[in-house]
Formats: structure tokens, C-alpha cells, sequence
């Protein structure tokens, strides 16, 4: 989702925790049944990806994330939302996997119909702030980024911004539950380097 490394502080690999996250886990099979949720407990990877086995949709929850200390219930809740909605979001299309929404679209999906349908089909409601101030943390902690958008531009185009890079615009987008726009501004840049020669 946000991170993509390695736990530099230890998981905290508490019954209570792994019986938490099951929980979790369960809760989102039951008001997702046509996404298959796995957790690879013993990787140390900070991170949560949709991922497509031919026609089958995953999404991985590794252990790295699941178990971090600075991370509670309602910011994997989140998360594995966000991941989610990758999978079943409408709207922008990641360039590398058109099955499959862009970063936005899903943020905006795990916010409002994940969160919403979650909640209707298992009873989990989360605090969508806290878990998103949870994920501020960890990302702080674990120095995933400067925290600032680049501008970046097409030939042509005017100034193009994608939430998904600058944490503090995306976590104000997703609080807002802003709706994103059809066409991905990110999945163009990423496009458009991919055909530079």
C-alpha cells in the first residue's frame, strides 16, 4: 500500500494481536467472498498488495504491516480496504494492470462503499481517522517519502497531481471522501515515461 520495506522495529506477535488480525481477515472474506485475503505472516515487508493470480484476485497482507506496533486494527482495516479497491473500485486504471484501480480510486472506494459494505455485511465499523493518522505514523517512522507532491508534466498538459504522492493530500482526499477523477493523472505520467525512447 504505502511502504514497500522491511520492519526496522520489531512486530509485535502477540496472541491478542494474531487473533485481532484474523479477525480482520475474516471480517473482510465474509463482506468480500469474490477476494481471496492472505496473510505471509513471517515477512518482515512493511506493505498490502492486491495481486491477480489469472483470473483470481488476492489481496496479501504481509506480516511486516500486520504485526507493526505502530499500527492498529483500524489502520490495517484501511488498508486492506485500500487493497481491496484496487481490485473492485471503478474510476483511473493503473497503467501497469488496467485490472486493477489506480491508487486514488481505491483510496476513495476503501473510504466510502469498502467502508460502507464492510460495516453492513460483518458489523466492523473503524475509525477512519485514526487509521489514517496511524499510517502517517508509520510512514514518519519508517521514512517511506518526503512527504511532498513533485510537480510533474507532460509535454502539453497543464500541472498534473496525483494524491498518492504527497501523504498529507491524500490523507485530507480520503478524509473528505473526495471523488477522484475517471482519468488516473499518475497513470499518465507512468505511461507516458514508458514511451519515452
Amino acid at each position: 500500500m504505502l511502504f514497500n520495506r522491511s520492519a526496522s522495529t520489531p512486530p509485535r506477535q502477540s496472541k491478542a494481536r494474531h487473533k485481532a488480525v484474523g479477525a480482520l481477515i475474516g471480517d473482510l472474506a465474509t463482506a468480500f467472498p469474490a477476494i481471496e485475503f492472505r496473510l505471509a505472516q513471517i515477512s518482515k515487508v512493511i506493505n498490502a498488495q492486491a495481486t491477480l493470480f489469472g483470473e483470481s484476485r488476492a489481496v496479501l497482507l504481509y506480516g511486516g504491516l500486520a504485526f507493526h506496533p505502530r499500527v492498529g486494527i483500524d489502520g490495517l482495516c484501511f488498508a486492506l480496504l485500500h487493497e481491496t479497491g484496487h481490485h473492485l473500485a471503478s474510476g483511473g486504471r493503473l497503467p501497469w494492470d488496467p485490472r486493477l484501480a489506480c491508487e486514488c480510486a481505491a483510496d476513495a472506494w476503501a473510504a466510502t462503499t469498502g467502508a460502507g459494505k464492510l460495516l453492513e455485511k460483518t458489523g466492523r465499523d473503524f475509525d477512519l481517522k485514526l487509521a489514517l493518522n496511524d499510517l502517517a505514523l508509520l510512514e514518519a517512522s519508517e521514512g517511506s517519502g518526503d512527504g511532498h507532491c513533485h510537480e510533474e508534466k507532460r509535454p502539453g498538459a497543464e500541472f498534473v497531481a496525483c494524491w498518492s504522492k504527497d501523504w498529507r493530500a491524500r490523507r485530507n482526499g480520503i478524509l473528505a471522501k473526495r471523488v477522484v477523477p475517471h482519468d488516473c493523472p499518475l497513470a499518465a505520467i507512468v505511461l507516458d515515461f514508458a514511451q519515452q525512447p
